[in-house]
């Protein structure tokens, strides 16, 4: 099977969503979901390790702001 490709944006609207749908509050909650998300997307196929998931990781978390924002819309 191919893995998908989501950009950057698209995993972060995930995580909004998701985090959204938990109740998710506090910087480090928001740092486990990225985690949790992004391993989901791992092993489900539709991200490869060759991704740069590492990259991902520390750009994803780094919006935990803007996530507090879109979160209380």
């Amino acid at each position: 099977m191919d893995n998908l490709t989501f950009s950057e944006e698209e995993i972060f609207e995930r995580i909004v969503e998701e985090g959204m749908m938990q109740g998710i509050a506090g910087e480090e909650a928001y740092h486990s979901l990225v985690d949790e998300v992004i391993d989901d997307m791992l092993r489900m196929g539709e991200l490869d390790e060759d991704q740069n998931i590492e990259s991902h990781l520390i750009h994803l978390k780094a919006r935990f702001t803007e996530f507090e924002r879109r979160s209380q819309e």
